[in-house]
């Protein structure tokens, strides 16, 4: 999570990581 956003810090790519990451997480 933190890693790839942190390697992939381009703005977009760290919303939807953040994004789906928190949804799934959230949802199970």
């Amino acid at each position: 999570g933190l890693s790839l956003a942190v390697s992939s810090y381009n703005g977009e790519d760290i919303l939807v990581s953040f994004g789906g990451y928190n949804g799934r997480y959230s949802n199970e």
